[in-house]
Order: C-alpha cells, then sequence, then structure tokens
C-alpha cells in the first residue's frame, strides 16, 4: 500500500515537471517560429511578457514540487521518531536513551562517545551494555583499546525507512 502511494507520488511530480517542460518547449517554437518569420514584436503575446509569464511558472512549478517534498520528508522524520519512541518503550530510561544514540550514529558507536552524548557514568554504560548484549540487542565489536556498540541487525532494519 505504502509502495503505490509513493508511486502515484513520484508520479504526480513527474507529471508536473513533464508538463512544465513541454509547455516551455511549445513556447520555444512559438517564438522561434516568430522570430523566423521576422514578425518577433508581432506576436500575439510579446516575447518579453513571455518571458516573464514562464519564468513565473518556473517559479511556482519549482516552489510546488519543493514544498510538497519537503512536507512528505517532514511527515516522515515525525512518524520515524513515533516508532523509535514507541518501539523502545520496553525498555528502561537509560537502556533506552543508549539505544537511541546508537540509532543516531546508524546503527553502532564507540564505547567511549555513549559517555560523552548521555552523560551517564562509565560504569553504569558498562553494566546496561553487558545486559543489553546478553539480550542480543546488541554487539561489542573490538576495535585496536577501544569498543564499537552495534545494534543487531534485525532491530536496526525497523528504525531504517
Amino acid at each position: 500500500m505504502k509502495e503505490k502511494k509513493g508511486l502515484k507520488e513520484s508520479l504526480l511530480i513527474s507529471g508536473i515537471i513533464t508538463g512544465f517542460v513541454f509547455v516551455v518547449s511549445l513556447t520555444i517554437l512559438y517564438v522561434d517560429n516568430a522570430i523566423m518569420r521576422g514578425n518577433a514584436c508581432g506576436c500575439i503575446i510579446p516575447i518579453p511578457i513571455m518571458m516573464v509569464i514562464l519564468s513565473s511558472l518556473g517559479i511556482f512549478v519549482g516552489s510546488f514540487t519543493s514544498y510538497y517534498l519537503t512536507g512528505k520528508h517532514n511527515k516522515e522524520k515525525k512518524d520515524f521518531k513515533k516508532n523509535i519512541e514507541s518501539i523502545l518503550g520496553f525498555l528502561e530510561k537509560e537502556p533506552k536513551l543508549i539505544i537511541q544514540k546508537i540509532i543516531e550514529n546508524k546503527g553502532k558507536i564507540n564505547q567511549s562517545d555513549i559517555e560523552k552524548k548521555t552523560n551517564l557514568s562509565r560504569v553504569k554504560i558498562h553494566r546496561i551494555i553487558k545486559k543489553l548484549k546478553l539480550k542480543n540487542i546488541i554487539f561489542i565489536e573490538k576495535n585496536g583499546k577501544s569498543n564499537i556498540v552495534k545494534l543487531s541487525d534485525e532491530l536496526y532494519s525497523l528504525f531504517i525507512n
């Protein structure tokens, strides 16, 4: 269902842009024909006015498309944030905060960065990570002297669009 809606929206935007390009092409053909006949000033619509109309139409089409795409993006962002909150609702405050920081960093984060971004103590973070690891929510990868905390692929796939 979501794919059909996305396809319809894409077709609508493509249709609007294609229609604009078609109108501009016809106008260029009309002006070129008038110039070739030596009648550039005798067009039904004078060329300077036609340029203003096309420019205005271009700005309108661009603004409409931009507004439409930006509005859709903002709605998806809000929906995404709601999904994260509802999925992580089963966790306590601190583990939830750590998981959110991992998600914000595209599924993996340095353990030392968690301390900086959450203001939790190193010991508390270590204990929470240990519990989350036992539940297979996260995994630890060694990276020299530091650890990279990685969200399980199954859970991370819930949070990406």
